[in-house]
């Protein structure tokens, strides 16, 4: 008894192709990873002013400042960086007004949209 079988060449071109997409676009993924200063998460890096101030100019985010002055009374100070406070206490950096980033006010315990550094 014969059975009917396909030939390799019958799929065509297109799964290589399609692998070699998926593997390009990996690899696009772990360069921009790779670009953010060692310990500084690519979201704090694109969003937010990772050094703390003690004053700066800006306008106020009241959701934010709320979730830092939770912070400081968790820890009993406030964060030596951004990337620390969001990792304690943001599921997400929230996007920025354009030209902006977020920076945290040590003197008044408040984060503010800041001029883009």
């Amino acid at each position: 008894m014969r059975y009917a079988t396909k030939s390799r060449a019958a799929f065509g071109p297109l799964p290589v192709l399609c692998l070699a997409v998926l593997v390009a676009g990996c690899r696009k993924a772990d360069t921009a990873a790779q670009q953010s200063p060692p310990g500084v998460p690519a979201a704090v890096q694109a969003r937010a002013d990772n050094t703390v101030h003690e004053t700066i100019s800006g306008d106020i985010n009241p959701a934010l400042t709320q979730q830092l002055q939770m912070f400081v009374q968790q820890n009993g100070h406030p964060p030596a960086t951004f990337a620390e406070f969001a990792a304690a206490r943001l599921d997400s950096i929230p996007r920025p007004p354009a030209g902006k980033k977020w920076a945290i006010e040590t003197s008044t315990l408040q984060i503010k949209a800041a001029d883009a550094p």
